[in-house]
Parts: structure tokens; C-alpha cells; sequence
């Protein structure tokens, strides 16, 4: 009896330490070919239909009919991509993959040439639902990877940064 109200203490004090987190994962990659940048976003789906919930004033699930519609204008306004003259460039919604934990948003935005110079990227996923919310976006070009960081406080980023050259060092004259 004793071993189980120690059990049962050890699974409450777990239980009342555990915490939500608030974070998505997402990868995007510069497809030279299409001139795309194909992303796919990694979500809480409990996040999400929080989030489709309160837009809409009720409960969506996220197999509903007519959900699929709502993610994609509900991404279309959380997630944003400017060319360099600041013009919005249009998202071109691909579909999902919905888990019990999880799910997969998959859409792809075209870029002018697949020129990145100048290219910014919005990502405010979920910021309106807490300020603890972490979106992070790792983007390939060209088999070379950046990770970049969206948090309320900083949701735009530079998609891509060219390299910076190294400064020019001067190297000194040997003693005679």
C-alpha cells in the first residue's frame, strides 16, 4: 500500500512539473529548378486547433470538412515571404499530414528567379495564442543551411544573408 501512494506521488509531482511547450520546427529549402521555396512546417495539433478555434469562434478538427481551407488561410496569415521590393509573394498551399500530437503543413511560395537577396520571411505561428512561442526555420539553399529564430519580439527575419567576407588583415613586416 505504501509503495503505491508512493508511485502515485511520484506520477503527480511529474505531472504537476510538466509544462507545454511552445515551438514549431520548420524546413524550407530553395528548389532551383521550380524557383520555389518548398516549406513544410512541423506543428502542435493541439496549437492548431486552438488556433483555427479562435478565428473561427469554434471548435475545428482538424479531419473536419472544409479545414484543410481554414489551416491554409490561417498559414497564409501567420507565415508571410517579401521579395526584395517588399511585395508579398502569394502562398501556394501543398496539403497536411495531421498526427494525434502532431501534424505537417507542406506549401511552397515562388521566388522571382530564386533570387534570395533581399528576401524576408514573417513567421508568427501561434504568437497570438503565447508570448513563450519559439517558430524555427531551417532553410537550404544550395546544400548550405541557415537556422533562423522567430519569437514575438522578433518575427521577421532576412531569408537569406549573403556571406560576409572576412575583414582584410594587415599582416606586418617582419623585423629586420
Amino acid at each position: 500500500m505504501r509503495s503505491c501512494l508512493l508511485l502515485a506521488a511520484w506520477l503527480w509531482s511529474l505531472s504537476a512539473s510538466a509544462h507545454p511547450v511552445y515551438a514549431s520546427l520548420g524546413e524550407a529549402e530553395l528548389n532551383r529548378e521550380s524557383g520555389h521555396l518548398e516549406i513544410a512546417l512541423r506543428v502542435s495539433t493541439h496549437d492548431l486547433e486552438q488556433a483555427l478555434a479562435a478565428r473561427a469562434g469554434k471548435v475545428i478538427a482538424l479531419e473536419a470538412p472544409g479545414a484543410e481551407a481554414q489551416i491554409a488561410a490561417y498559414v497564409g496569415e501567420v507565415f508571410q515571404i517579401r521579395d526584395a521590393a517588399g511585395a508579398r509573394r502569394p502562398i501556394e498551399w501543398v496539403g497536411l499530414e495531421a498526427e494525434i500530437t502532431h501534424g505537417w503543413l507542406y506549401f511552397q511560395v515562388s521566388l522571382p528567379a530564386g533570387k534570395l537577396g533581399g528576401v524576408t520571411v514573417s513567421h508568427r505561428a501561434f504568437f497570438e495564442q503565447s508570448p513563450q512561442q519559439i517558430n524555427t526555420l531551417n532553410v537550404t539553399v544550395d546544400g548550405a543551411l541557415r537556422t533562423l529564430v522567430f519569437t514575438p519580439s522578433t518575427p521577421t527575419a532576412s531569408l537569406w544573408a549573403p556571406a560576409k567576407p572576412a575583414p582584410a588583415r594587415s599582416i606586418p613586416e617582419p623585423a629586420p
